[in-house]
């Protein structure tokens, strides 16, 4: 399986796609003259390999589409060429950093009020909104690139695979601790798989429960209706007397739910639970 390239860094690694610059313009001049160990064995490649310099953008741009073969030009050509010719894509980010400027004279008087100009149509973002009209208007922009069939999305789409079996997995344990949660713990949890399997069909998908699991939940049903109707004493702010002694509001309550939860396990057992 081959490595596609990313950048400068991967092409210098290789030889089987060819690259060159335009001959005598400042991306070779950029070449020739870097210190970077990246630049430098692309340069050596670009030099001994013959050929690989062009005369114009126009004979790189075609040997693109005509060979294996990657043209390294200037960001600003690159980006007009990429948003008209939607055979041609860019592979990277920018090598170096590099400005444009308007030329005057030496001391020329101008100078100042020029800059402040630029300046000026830089911050009221004029410049950008004149690079979109010249560089992406819809007239003549290619719009999204065509994806190859066979790209299965990269990287990406095993991304987001893996962050979706990890939702449906984190839903399905939170399901289950909740069900375990409601589960009586001086009984034993649900042991049959197949049970359990069903309740967790009916809980995430929707399915109609099989037969037997609806009359476990039936029973359940009566145990929630035997459990609303027992008889729950009338509690008040004053003490309750019961055998002649005092028993305070909090202790009457708990040995009121002792009772109560012993009713409920009792019933369930009953129930065949």
């Amino acid at each position: 399986m081959e490595t596609p390239i990313e950048g400068a860094e991967d092409l210098s690694k290789q030889t089987k796609i060819r690259y060159g610059t335009l001959a005598k313009g400042s991306t070779m001049t950029f070449f020739n003259e870097s210190k970077i160990e990246t630049y430098e064995r692309m340069w050596k490649a670009m030099s001994d390999g013959g050929g690989t310099f062009v005369q114009n953008s126009r004979e790189g741009i075609q040997r693109v589409k005509s060979e294996v073969y990657a043209y390294l030009m200037e960001s600003s050509m690159l980006e007009y060429a990429v948003e008209r010719d939607c055979e041609l894509t860019q592979v990277g980010g920018l090598l170096d950093q590099k400005g444009y400027g308007v030329g005057l004279p030496k001391g020329s008087p101008n100078r100042a009020a020029i800059s402040r100009a630029i300046l000026y149509l830089q911050e009221t973002t004029v410049l950008t909104e004149l690079k979109n009209k010249w560089w992406k208007d819809a007239s003549h922009s290619c719009g999204n690139h065509i994806r190859n069939p066979d790209d299965d999305g990269g990287p990406v789409a095993g991304l987001a695979l893996c962050l979706l079996s990890g939702l449906v997995f984190s839903t399905t344990l939170s399901i289950l601790q909740y069900m375990i949660s409601l589960w009586p713990r001086d009984e034993k949890p649900i042991q049959s798989v197949p049970t359990l399997s069903a309740l967790l069909s009916v809980a995430i998908l929707g399915i109609k429960a099989p037969q037997e699991i609806r009359r476990k939940i039936g029973r359940l049903d009566q145990v929630e209706s035997v459990v609303e109707r027992a008889p729950s004493r009338e509690m008040s702010n004053e003490k309750l007397f019961q055998n002649g002694e005092s028993l305070d509001r909090s202790s009457t309550l708990r040995k009121d739910r002792e009772r109560r939860r012993t009713l409920t396990l009792t019933d369930m057992r009953s129930l065949g639970f």
